[in-house]
């Protein structure tokens, strides 16, 4: 490993000749000749230098203070030779330089292997192996799980009591050891409906404002999640950023309010009808159909008809990329732990994951300038009055902050699992 190892694995996910292009370059937006190498106009990334074998220099087109926690990310990994000259293979069989390997290749919807990388340069891990059971229907995990085949997996709906009953509580809610196997600490993540903005009954603010307000978001925490989850109450998780400033106006239940706007806005027929039909999009399985069916009683109960359609996990974002939905189901979890990560990739008007397209010039203004304030307080102070901007705007619905759902074994002896959903693995053991 050296600096060409990290500047080939940068340039790799800005690539656009790859045959699996990378949706998650925004991560090197900030970076000098970025934006011109992901177009095709450029040969390399002309902020990313190696003056020698061991120095990797990065050039910022604009300070921001924020950027150590960028240079963290999983995806700027250093990657080999390998990852260029053989993409397709790379792809199923990554070769990295951590404490595991691949055992075989990565089959799609099947499972991933890996085994133990003896010549790893840190610490050796405890386990020797792992597999990861890829399973559609949490129900069917769950299943395999209690048969014995899987020692870590989420809780489907409706049986986290029962599980915490029978494994007990983790103390922290993100560790797991025995007799304290039950993790429901809070994410920094946050579950939400992305307007699309081109949609032309969608353009209307009031009617966005309108469905936020419609939209019970205690009842689906309460009888879909037995209450180990919150309302959302803007974009901000409180592992994020807790300050009133970061509550929406609109992001709460106030039925009554929805139909006052409804009612100015899109009076009701003799029949309660307003005359809107609404879709739900959402990718299947997971259990999102009964927060979809949830939100849809809830948007009838104001006299707003809906339909519901759900796709394969795929299709669904090719889907959102191409702008084929109304309000489609998102959920984001914090890529780092800056507000930054929230507001730039979902709402800056040409960011890769702004599905709702949503564009306000002095959004953008004000992100660009948070971006370069060096004092911690006074960047969030910037960032809490770019999200009260957002919430006036109602571009996506939140809908609830997550929490973890998930249990491990009688087997694990200890596992920390944190609050973006990554399995430290490495520090990982089991009983024999």
């Amino acid at each position: 490993m050296d600096a060409e190892s990290f500047k080939r694995g940068w340039q790799r996910l800005l690539d656009p000749k790859m045959a699996t292009p990378s949706e998650i370059g925004y991560h090197l937006d900030p970076v000098q000749g970025a934006a011109e190498y992901a177009a095709g106009d450029a040969d390399e990334v002309t902020g990313l230098t190696c003056p020698d074998e061991n120095t990797f220099v990065v050039k910022l087109t604009a300070p921001m203070a924020d950027f150590a926690y960028v240079c963290c990310h999983p995806a700027l990994a250093p990657v080999p030779q390998a990852a260029i000259d053989d993409p397709d293979s790379f792809l199923l069989a990554p070769i990295g330089n951590g404490p595991f390997k691949m055992d075989g290749k990565w089959e799609s919807g099947q499972y991933i292997d890996l085994l133990k990388f003896d010549d790893y340069y840190g610490d050796a891990p405890k386990l020797d192996g792992i597999h990861f059971s890829i399973q559609k229907d949490p129900n069917t995990a769950f299943n395999e799980f209690k048969a014995g085949n899987i020692d870590f997996t989420s809780i489907p709906t409706g049986k986290f009591a029962d599980v915490e009953k029978e494994y007990g509580e983790s103390e922290d809610g993100y560790t797991v050891t025995p007799g304290k196997q039950t993790l429901k600490g809070a994410e920094s993540s946050v579950y939400y409906l992305a307007v699309n903005l081109e949609d032309e009954a969608m353009k209307d603010v009031n009617l966005r404002r309108a469905l936020s307000l419609a939209i019970n978001r205690q009842n689906i925490v309460d009888t879909l999640f037995e209450g180990t989850r919150q309302p959302a109450t803007g974009m901000f998780p409180p592992a994020i950023d807790d300050d009133e400033a970061d509550v929406w106006e609109y992001s709460k239940y106030d039925p009554d309010q929805a139909k006052e706007i409804l009612d100015q806005y899109y009076p009701a027929d003799a029949d309660g009808k307003r005359g809107i039909k609404v879709t739900l999009n959402y990718n299947s399985g997971g259990g999102h159909e009964d927060i979809m069916t949830s939100i849809q009683a809830d948007f009838e109960a104001v006299g707003i008809e809906v339909e519901q359609s759900g796709e394969e996990w795929a299709a669904y974002l090719t889907d959102l990329g191409d702008g084929n939905f109304q309000l489609g189901r998102l959920g984001w979890i914090a890529d780092y732990p800056t507000m930054d990560n929230f507001m730039y990739p979902n709402f800056f008007s040409t960011a890769d994951n702004n599905y709702s397209k949503y564009n306000n010039p002095e959004v953008d203004e004000k992100i660009l300038a948070a971006r370069q304030i060096t004092d911690d307080e006074e960047r969030k102070a910037a960032y809490r009055e770019i999200t009260h901007l957002i919430g006036e705007d109602m571009p996506v619905i939140p809908v609830m902050f997550y929490a973890h759902d998930h249990v491990g074994s009688n087997r694990v002896k200890e596992m920390y699992y944190d609050t973006q959903g990554k399995a430290h693995l490495y520090k990982a053991e089991l009983d024999a």
